[in-house]
């Protein structure tokens, strides 16, 4: 028995997805030139911050990739970059929905927000909430 873990078998598919993988995240770290058109006026600046952004993609990527490859018994496959997305979602709405519960507990009732005048009602169907409005007057 050697101290050494065994290797993944590497087949077409699962290099496939590795390098799928790879170009998504590169993809998507290359969003980094839309702030970085905000913030720099000089061309060289904005290469600059979308090059570092396709790279650090790129990088998280290979090395997610890299690991599975090397410790397959330890490190999971990496997931779909839709699936990561979607459970990162996921977590933030149940982190910004657990910051609610503590924000109701601790908010005294005299600064909570009252309901609009028309109450619960408000939208229930009808457009812009004004169904509890009286009709308006027709001259003759």
């Amino acid at each position: 028995m050697s101290d050494t873990p065994s290797k993944a078998v590497v087949d077409a598919r699962t290099v496939d997805f590795l390098l799928r993988n790879v170009a998504v995240k590169a993809t998507i770290g290359s969003l980094a030139f839309v702030p970085a058109c905000i913030i720099f006026r000089g061309r060289s600046m904005r290469c600059l911050c979308g090059g570092l952004g396709m790279g650090f993609g790129a990088g998280l990527a290979w090395t997610q990739g890299d690991l599975f490859i090397r410790r397959p018994g330890v490190v999971p496959i990496p997931r779909d970059t839709f699936t990561e997305i979607a459970d990162a979602r996921a977590a933030v709405a149940a982190e910004v929905a657990q910051l609610d519960v503590v924000v109701r507990k601790v908010t005294p009732p005299m600064l909570r927000r009252a309901p609009g005048p028309l109450g619960a009602e408000r939208g229930a169907g009808h457009r812009h909430g004004l169904s509890s409005l009286p009709a308006p007057a027709r001259s003759a």
